[in-house]
Protein backbone atom coordinates (compact mmCIF):
# COMPACT_ATOMS: atom_id res chain seq x y z
CA UNK A 1 0.00 0.00 0.00
CA UNK A 2 0.92 3.97 -1.02
CA UNK A 3 0.56 6.61 1.14
CA UNK A 4 1.94 10.04 2.17
CA UNK A 5 2.71 11.37 5.10
CA UNK A 6 3.03 15.01 6.57
CA UNK A 7 4.87 16.51 9.59
CA UNK A 8 3.41 19.42 11.23
CA UNK A 9 5.13 20.86 14.91
CA UNK A 10 3.49 24.44 16.09
CA UNK A 11 1.17 26.34 14.89
CA UNK A 12 2.59 28.25 11.81
CA UNK A 13 2.88 24.15 10.59
CA UNK A 14 -0.17 22.87 10.93
CA UNK A 15 -1.86 25.58 9.27
CA UNK A 16 0.45 25.06 6.21
CA UNK A 17 -0.45 21.28 6.33
CA UNK A 18 -4.40 22.01 6.38
CA UNK A 19 -4.17 23.49 2.85
CA UNK A 20 -1.00 21.35 1.86
CA UNK A 21 -3.31 18.24 2.77
CA UNK A 22 -6.28 19.88 1.05
CA UNK A 23 -4.33 20.07 -2.02
CA UNK A 24 -3.36 16.53 -2.43
CA UNK A 25 -7.11 15.29 -1.36
CA UNK A 26 -8.55 17.59 -3.97
CA UNK A 27 -6.22 15.78 -6.86
CA UNK A 28 -5.65 12.50 -4.98
CA UNK A 29 -8.91 11.34 -2.91
CA UNK A 30 -8.35 7.54 -2.61
CA UNK A 31 -4.68 8.13 -1.39
CA UNK A 32 -4.48 7.75 2.33
CA UNK A 33 -2.65 10.48 4.06
CA UNK A 34 -1.16 10.83 7.31
CA UNK A 35 0.46 13.63 9.61
CA UNK A 36 2.76 13.13 12.80
CA UNK A 37 3.23 15.76 14.96
CA UNK A 38 4.23 17.22 18.28
CA UNK A 39 2.43 14.16 20.48
CA UNK A 40 4.42 11.72 19.32
CA UNK A 41 6.77 12.85 22.07
CA UNK A 42 5.47 11.75 25.39
CA UNK A 43 7.96 13.80 27.55
CA UNK A 44 9.55 16.85 26.90
CA UNK A 45 12.83 16.97 24.79
CA UNK A 46 14.29 20.24 24.72
CA UNK A 47 14.08 20.72 20.71
CA UNK A 48 12.53 23.62 19.17
CA UNK A 49 9.50 22.63 16.69
CA UNK A 50 11.88 22.97 14.04
CA UNK A 51 13.95 20.27 15.41
CA UNK A 52 11.43 17.91 16.76
CA UNK A 53 10.18 18.37 12.76
CA UNK A 54 13.14 17.52 11.71
CA UNK A 55 13.83 14.55 14.47
CA UNK A 56 10.27 12.89 13.21
CA UNK A 57 11.71 13.17 9.48
CA UNK A 58 14.53 10.65 10.43
CA UNK A 59 11.93 8.34 12.18
CA UNK A 60 9.55 8.31 9.04
CA UNK A 61 10.14 4.76 8.16
CA UNK A 62 9.15 3.41 11.91
CA UNK A 63 6.47 6.07 12.08
CA UNK A 64 4.50 5.53 9.01
CA UNK A 65 1.57 2.47 9.34
CA UNK A 66 2.76 -1.15 9.20
CA UNK A 67 0.71 -1.95 5.81
CA UNK A 68 2.88 0.70 3.65
CA UNK A 69 5.10 -0.58 1.37
CA UNK A 70 5.71 2.87 -0.13
CA UNK A 71 5.46 6.21 1.10
CA UNK A 72 5.95 9.79 -0.02
CA UNK A 73 6.89 12.41 2.61
CA UNK A 74 6.08 16.08 1.86
CA UNK A 75 6.48 18.88 3.68
CA UNK A 76 4.05 20.58 4.97
CA UNK A 77 4.64 24.05 3.19
CA UNK A 78 3.88 22.41 -0.52
CA UNK A 79 0.86 22.58 -2.39
CA UNK A 80 0.08 19.59 -5.22
CA UNK A 81 -0.78 20.98 -8.70
CA UNK A 82 -0.94 17.85 -10.36
CA UNK A 83 -1.37 14.13 -10.06
CA UNK A 84 1.75 13.39 -12.06
CA UNK A 85 3.63 13.07 -8.29
CA UNK A 86 2.50 9.74 -8.51
CA UNK A 87 5.10 8.84 -10.96
CA UNK A 88 7.24 8.74 -7.62
CA UNK A 89 5.05 5.48 -6.78
CA UNK A 90 6.07 4.06 -10.23
CA UNK A 91 9.90 4.50 -9.41
CA UNK A 92 9.41 2.84 -6.13
CA UNK A 93 7.41 0.15 -7.32
CA UNK A 94 10.39 -0.38 -9.92
CA UNK A 95 12.70 -1.27 -7.46
CA UNK A 96 14.37 2.61 -6.63
CA UNK A 97 14.59 2.65 -2.46
CA UNK A 98 14.52 6.52 -2.58
CA UNK A 99 13.14 9.16 -5.42
CA UNK A 100 14.38 12.60 -4.45
CA UNK A 101 15.22 16.07 -5.93
CA UNK A 102 18.76 17.31 -6.31
CA UNK A 103 18.56 20.85 -4.18
CA UNK A 104 18.95 24.16 -6.62
CA UNK A 105 21.56 24.89 -4.69
CA UNK A 106 24.62 23.14 -4.30
CA UNK A 107 26.71 25.15 -2.20
CA UNK A 108 25.33 24.25 1.44
CA UNK A 109 24.34 27.49 2.43
CA UNK A 110 21.82 27.17 4.92
CA UNK A 111 24.09 24.51 6.73
CA UNK A 112 25.96 26.14 9.85
CA UNK A 113 30.27 26.05 9.15
CA UNK A 114 31.15 23.38 12.04
CA UNK A 115 28.61 20.96 10.04
CA UNK A 116 29.83 21.75 6.32
CA UNK A 117 33.11 21.13 7.19
CA UNK A 118 32.45 18.50 8.87
CA UNK A 119 30.64 17.00 5.99
CA UNK A 120 33.36 17.63 3.69
CA UNK A 121 36.03 15.87 5.81
CA UNK A 122 34.35 12.90 6.63
CA UNK A 123 33.48 12.53 2.77
CA UNK A 124 36.32 13.56 1.09
CA UNK A 125 35.08 15.05 -1.13
CA UNK A 126 31.91 17.32 -2.45
CA UNK A 127 28.76 16.05 -2.56
CA UNK A 128 25.84 16.01 -4.20
CA UNK A 129 22.85 18.06 -2.17
CA UNK A 130 19.27 16.39 -1.87
CA UNK A 131 16.22 18.55 -1.36
CA UNK A 132 14.52 16.45 1.80
CA UNK A 133 11.46 18.70 1.72
CA UNK A 134 9.91 15.65 -0.70
CA UNK A 135 10.64 12.35 -1.11
CA UNK A 136 9.62 9.15 -2.10
CA UNK A 137 10.61 6.11 0.43
CA UNK A 138 9.95 1.92 -0.09
CA UNK A 139 10.67 0.60 3.07
CA UNK A 140 13.03 -2.28 3.22
CA UNK A 141 16.35 -3.12 5.46
CA UNK A 142 18.25 -0.63 2.93
CA UNK A 143 16.30 1.67 3.69
CA UNK A 144 16.01 1.37 7.16
CA UNK A 145 19.35 1.11 7.68
CA UNK A 146 19.52 4.23 5.60
CA UNK A 147 17.04 6.02 8.32
CA UNK A 148 19.18 4.68 11.04
CA UNK A 149 22.27 6.51 10.12
CA UNK A 150 19.86 9.60 8.99
CA UNK A 151 18.95 9.91 13.19
CA UNK A 152 22.42 9.10 13.99
CA UNK A 153 23.89 11.76 12.13
CA UNK A 154 21.48 14.44 12.56
CA UNK A 155 21.90 14.45 16.16
CA UNK A 156 25.27 14.79 16.02
CA UNK A 157 24.55 18.94 15.07
CA UNK A 158 20.92 18.61 15.62
CA UNK A 159 20.27 21.57 13.07
CA UNK A 160 19.35 21.11 9.11
CA UNK A 161 19.04 17.62 7.99
CA UNK A 162 20.25 18.08 4.27
CA UNK A 163 23.72 17.80 5.16
CA UNK A 164 23.05 14.51 7.75
CA UNK A 165 21.09 13.08 4.88
CA UNK A 166 23.76 13.30 2.82
CA UNK A 167 26.31 11.42 5.21
CA UNK A 168 23.88 8.80 6.13
CA UNK A 169 23.72 8.04 2.33
CA UNK A 170 27.37 8.14 1.56
CA UNK A 171 27.54 5.39 4.79
CA UNK A 172 24.64 3.41 3.32
CA UNK A 173 24.35 3.40 -0.48
CA UNK A 174 20.46 2.71 -1.59
CA UNK A 175 18.97 3.01 -5.14
CA UNK A 176 18.32 6.77 -5.96
CA UNK A 177 16.34 7.91 -8.39
CA UNK A 178 16.62 11.52 -9.45
CA UNK A 179 13.17 13.69 -10.18
CA UNK A 180 13.35 17.12 -11.73
CA UNK A 181 12.73 20.41 -10.37
CA UNK A 182 8.80 20.18 -11.49
CA UNK A 183 8.58 17.96 -8.57
CA UNK A 184 9.64 20.08 -5.72
CA UNK A 185 10.85 23.76 -6.63
CA UNK A 186 9.49 27.10 -5.37
CA UNK A 187 7.48 27.60 -9.09
CA UNK A 188 7.16 23.99 -9.74
CA UNK A 189 3.90 23.02 -11.97
CA UNK A 190 3.71 19.49 -10.25
CA UNK A 191 4.28 20.86 -6.75
CA UNK A 192 4.62 23.84 -5.40
CA UNK A 193 7.15 24.23 -2.18
CA UNK A 194 6.66 27.60 -0.43
CA UNK A 195 9.98 27.16 1.18
CA UNK A 196 9.95 28.73 5.22
CA UNK A 197 6.07 29.31 5.71
CA UNK A 198 6.35 27.02 8.49
CA UNK A 199 9.29 28.77 10.23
Amino acid sequence: MFGIVTIAVGDKAKAENVECIASFNKLLPDIPTITLDETMFNKSTGYSNTQLSRFLKTQLVKLVPENWTNFLYIDSDTRLLSSDIMVIKGHLENGFDIVIVPSQSQSFWHIGESENQHTIEELDYYPLQFQCGVFGCKKNNAVRQLFDNWWHEWVKFSDQDQAAFVRAYHATPVKLWFMGYPFNSGNGPVLRHLFGNTR
